[in-house]
């Protein structure tokens, strides 16, 4: 997993049925944001925090930005990403 260790925010830019790479990616504690559809939102990402869907890309920058500008939130947030990858035993 050492793949993701680029930064804090993994962006997941296309709709997958369950999408083991948010999976991992909340494993490795990343805060996964995703498209609002499809399992990489409903089984993963909205478990973390239902802000970390979009429906368009313009809305996917702005919750990355808002995360950026949040460190507080966005350490929060990755704390709880570990918690529910556990939680699907990843």
């Amino acid at each position: 997993m050492s793949s993701f260790r680029s930064g804090p925010i993994k962006l997941m830019a296309k709709r997958l049925d369950f999408d083991i790479v948010t999976a991992e990616a909340a494993a490795a504690g990343l805060v996964p944001v995703v498209y609002r559809d499809g399992g990489g939102w409903t089984d993963i990402a909205s478990r973390i925090d239902q802000s970390l869907g979009y429906a368009s890309i313009e809305e996917a920058a702005h919750i990355v930005r808002s995360l950026l500008n949040d460190p507080g939130r966005l350490k929060a947030l990755l704390a709880r990403a570990r918690e529910v990858a556990k939680v699907l035993q990843l």
